[in-house]
Parts: C-alpha cells; sequence; structure tokens
C-alpha cells in the first residue's frame, strides 16, 4: 500500500534521490501492477533511473494544475524548456544566457511580444526553472536562479540530467490543434479502442484516485451505476492500493481515508484557509437549511456570488477574532477569491458564468469552533 502511495503521491520516484524506495516500489510491483493495468488504465514507466506512474486523470479538475504556477506563460515556458533540453544531451552544462534567447524564439509562435525586460516576464521564468531544478530536470551548478528576477544580466550555469525525456505524456494521435482539456477526453477515448465498459472503469477508478469527488446530477448516470453495482470491488481494489473507505450518496462518491491516516494532500488541512472554508460551509449549509437559498434534488445549490461575498462577510464578522490577521484584515474581494479558488480546488463548488453552485461535499465537510467552556482555563 504504501508503495502505491508513493506513486499516487509523487510525480516520479528517482534512484539517485532515494535508493530504498525506489528499489521498494520496484519489489512490489508484483503485487499492484495487474490493478494498473485492468482499473485504472495506466501506464507505468521502469527504467534505472526512475519509476513513474503516468497518472492521467479522467477529467481535468481546477486543483490538477502545477501549485507554483501563477499563469498559463509559466506552462509555454516550461514546453520551451522540454524542447531546449530535448537537443541537449545528459550532463550537457549551459547558460541561462544561452537558455533565453532560444525560449523567446520557441515562444515567437505563442507569445510574439513576450521578452525579459519586465519583471513579470523574468519572475514566470524563475517560477519554471525552480520547478524543474525540483523534478531534477535541471542542476543549478553555479549561480542563483531567482536573481534573474530583479536582474536579466545574472548569469546561473545549469546541467541537463537527461530526465525530460520521461516528462512528458507521449500521444498516439495528433495534438496540435487541440484548444482545451476535452479535447484531450474526447479524442482519448476514441482512440482506446475499448468497450464503453473498461473506459467507464478507468473513468471510475481515476476519479476515485485523484478527485476529491465524483459527482452525478442524474439517477440513471452510468457513473453512479457502476459504482453502485460494483462497490464491493471498488472498495476491495481501492483498499489494497490506497487504503480507505467508499462512500456512496445519492449525489456523490467519495474515497476517504481512515481518521488516523495521512497520506498527501487531504481536506480539511491544518491552514486558515482551510478553517475558512468549514466555517463558510457550515453558515452555507445552515441557510440552506432554512431555506434561504432553493436545493436541487440533487443537493446542488445555486449561488450569486453576490450571495457567496455576503456570507463570507457574515462568517468573518463571526469568527474574526479566530481568524489570523491575513484574512481578518484583508480586502473582501480579495478574501472571496481566495476562499472561492481553495473551495473550488476541493470541489466544495464549482464556477457558472453567472455564478457558483455549492456541491454537496460543502455540505458534509463543516466545521465551527468549539465554545470554551467558563470554567476552562485558557
Amino acid at each position: 500500500m504504501d508503495e502505491f502511495r508513493a506513486l499516487l503521491g509523487q510525480f516520479w520516484i528517482l534512484r539517485e534521490q532515494d535508493a530504498a524506495l525506489y528499489h521498494r516500489v520496484k519489489r512490489a510491483l508484483p503485487t499492484f501492477q495487474k490493478i494498473l493495468g485492468e482499473q485504472f488504465g495506466w501506464k507505468l514507466f521502469i527504467n534505472e533511473k526512475l519509476i513513474k506512474l503516468e497518472k492521467i486523470p479522467a477529467h481535468a479538475e481546477p486543483s490538477m494544475g502545477i501549485e507554483a504556477f501563477d499563469a498559463p506563460s509559466d506552462y509555454c515556458l516550461l514546453c520551451a524548456l522540454l524542447i531546449f533540453l530535448e537537443d541537449r544531451d545528459e550532463g550537457e552544462r549551459f547558460l541561462l544566457s544561452e537558455l533565453t534567447p532560444s525560449l523567446l524564439a520557441y515562444l515567437q509562435p505563442v507569445l510574439s511580444d513576450w521578452n525579459w525586460e519586465t519583471f513579470s516576464s523574468r519572475k514566470s521564468l524563475v517560477r519554471v526553472l525552480c520547478y524543474a531544478e525540483s523534478l531534477s530536470l535541471i542542476k543549478t551548478r553555479d549561480g542563483i536562479s531567482e536573481n534573474f528576477s530583479s536582474d536579466q544580466s545574472q548569469e546561473v550555469l545549469y546541467e541537463n540530467t537527461g530526465l525530460s525525456r520521461w516528462f512528458s505524456v507521449s500521444f498516439s494521435y495528433d495534438i496540435s490543434g487541440f484548444s482545451c482539456a476535452t479535447d484531450f477526453e474526447k479524442e482519448g477515448a476514441e482512440n482506446l479502442n475499448q468497450d464503453r465498459g473498461v473506459l467507464r472503469t478507468h473513468r471510475v477508478y481515476r476519479q476515485l484516485a485523484l478527485s476529491p469527488a465524483v459527482y452525478w446530477e442524474q439517477p440513471d448516470d452510468p457513473v453512479y451505476a457502476y459504482i453502485k453495482n460494483q462497490r464491493g470491488s471498488v472498495q476491495h481494489y481501492l483498499e489494497k492500493t490506497i487504503g480507505g473507505n467508499l462512500q456512496i450518496y445519492k449525489n456523490g462518491a467519495y474515497f476517504v481515508l481512515d481518521e488516523d491516516e495521512s497520506f498527501g494532500m487531504s481536506y480539511p488541512e491544518d491552514r486558515m484557509l482551510s478553517d475558512i472554508a468549514l466555517n463558510l460551509s457550515a453558515r452555507l449549509r445552515s441557510v440552506v437549511l432554512e431555506n434561504e437559498y432553493p436545493r436541487a434534488m440533487n443537493d446542488f445549490v445555486e449561488l450569486s456570488f453576490h450571495d457567496f461575498t455576503r456570507e463570507l462577510e457574515k462568517c468573518r464578522t463571526q469568527y474574526s477574532a479566530l481568524w489570523g490577521k491575513q484574512y481578518r484584515e484583508m480586502p473582501l474581494e480579495k478574501l472571496t477569491e481566495e476562499v472561492l479558488s481553495y473551495m473550488e480546488s476541493w470541489m466544495l463548488l464549482s464556477r457558472r458564468e453567472e455564478g457558483l453552485t455549492l456541491l454537496p461535499a460543502a455540505g458534509k465537510m463543516t466545521g465551527n469552533y468549539r465554545e470554551r467552556n467558563e470554567t476552562e482555563e485558557v
């Protein structure tokens, strides 16, 4: 179980960084490799340098981006960096001053006005370089990448590790005309050459393993039918590989870790923004039960952005003494955006063009501060 969790929780396992884990996972592969193929439909790459589980999700979710990245340009720069590294030998060294003009050339078709004169452009590259180094795509041999943000004349010496060749997903079809994530989902399904039952199996297991929740809006949804009818086997395989409990409701399913278990990112977290989301969810649940906002048969609740902001403001007024100074004094507009983004990443809500939809998990995961008894010591 721990070996599968390691594959699920890490981008890859590098022998150079953790030889013990590398060999432990390699020895354990026979116990779950068949499940990886039949239940999840995932590819596993193994060589003398690394073990990588290609964790392609069933659907793209807001939380699935690279956490260290702030803008779409970061992803463009990462792709340009991968192209640059592809033309370099393993162990070959290069200077930042060699890299920057090459990146500009690669970016020209999509970001024709990109340059290194602005702080935001340089900062974007720094984020990409730091991310690449965190995955060991490159190594810094001399200098500090972060200094490029404030001074574009700064020089840094890097080394290509050769690992970039295993970073990207290899597709068996042309993706040059794709413009959004759903294009990958549609084309991927059409090119699997599998029956719909196998495809549905893969989607269910991938969603339960990678997403906080699996929702359906209609009782005849095929995903709901599969999870309900195959509940025993789904619980068995997920418990064997990840460990936890499958919870099924009329509007969604969740695979939840045991209370004393800790693995990867989990909600709620030990951070103030998580506390705020729990406080707000408790308040929203209360007002929905009082019929202040209409609730659909599937327990989805439609809210305007104005209503959400108003409830958040009331929540802050109620708990301001218990919130950290940062969120207590943060402008309401900025606070609203941070809470919205955080709750969306955990599938507690989803945004619409004219508002948002409060999802069932928000009503299940709530929290308030315990009132202190007058006899308790401070």
